[in-house]
């Protein structure tokens, strides 16, 4: 499976040693989203800001770009600037990195992170999870909602929603119908909302104006 690191706000280190004697593909981006969300679907990936641009990396956790991602993070800084981890911290990205001539201790974590992939994403679908009490929904309602939150911004059919909670060949649309409808009215007022686009895909977003 192909292993591919998105590297934002590149300018500055050299990140040849990250990648020498790795099968992994880097690919610069300009901002989170030019990121082709098929590629987070069907491969391992991970996103990797580098901070040279100090006041660069403090807009981006101004917007829902980089807080909304749910791509395993790491945040390569060229000096320890405190506002910057502050930030991280509070939005609960733990892994930051001082810069380093080798970068060991990144490709280490990112090795870890590609071998225990499933794991780490479920673990980043927690912060949209966070404020929401799973005793206010029923099983399959919550089952809906940590699913989609595993690739939130991510549209997903109702084939694919439909495959995961009742299994294969199940034709189950009208039930599903109404448990997105359900999920719905439970989740005003809260962080999260679940969007439709005209094709009748679903995906997790941050309601407007929260956090």
């Amino acid at each position: 499976m192909k292993q591919i690191i998105f590297v934002l706000n590149s300018s500055g280190p050299n990140l040849k040693s990250l990648f020498h004697n790795t099968d992994w593909e880097k690919i610069e981006i300009e901002s989170i989203s030019s990121i082709d969300y098929d590629l987070i679907k069907n491969n391992q990936c991970a996103l990797l800001v580098c901070g040279k641009d100090q006041k660069r990396v403090k807009d981006l956790f101004a917007g829902f770009e980089l807080t909304s991602s749910n791509l395993p993070t790491v945040f390569l800084l060229e000096k320890e600037e405190k506002e910057i981890i502050d930030l991280c911290y509070y939005y609960d990205f733990t892994n930051i990195f001082i810069n380093t001539e080798k970068h060991l201790l990144i490709k280490a974590f990112l090795s870890y992170t590609f071998e225990n992939y499933s794991l780490s994403i479920r673990s980043n679908c927690q912060k949209w999870l966070k404020h929401i009490d799973p005793n206010n929904f029923t099983k399959k309602e919550f089952q809906i909602i940590e699913y989609i939150a595993q690739a939130p911004l991510t549209e997903l059919s109702r084939e694919e929603l439909q495959n995961f909670i009742w299994g294969k060949g199940k034709k189950t649309t009208n039930k599903l119908d109404v448990h997105i409808c359900n999920l719905r009215k439970k989740l005003i007022n809260q962080n999260v909302m679940i969007q439709t686009n005209e094709r009748g895909k679903v995906s997790l977003g941050f309601a407007s104006g929260l956090h």
